[in-house]
């Protein structure tokens, strides 16, 4: 069964980001758990950023969480 998408928006130079809700629990509890709640904190930052910089293409994986 397919992950259900949690949030979707292309970025100002155009990158398309997706996440899934299980990649969201990733992000809150291993990654950054400060960001709990943040959601739409977490969705401006990515759409209107203030600096840009350039980075080293990004490679997809796939992160799955036991469940409890």
């Amino acid at each position: 069964m397919a992950d259900s998408l949690y949030f979707e928006f292309k970025t100002p130079l155009d990158r398309k980001v997706r996440v899934t809700r299980s990649y969201w629990e990733v992000i809150i509890t291993l990654k950054h758990p400060i960001m709990r709640g943040q959601e739409t904190l977490v969705q401006r930052a990515l759409q209107a950023p203030s600096k840009f910089a350039k980075a080293e293409p990004i490679k997809m994986s796939t992160c799955t969480m036991a469940s409890s």
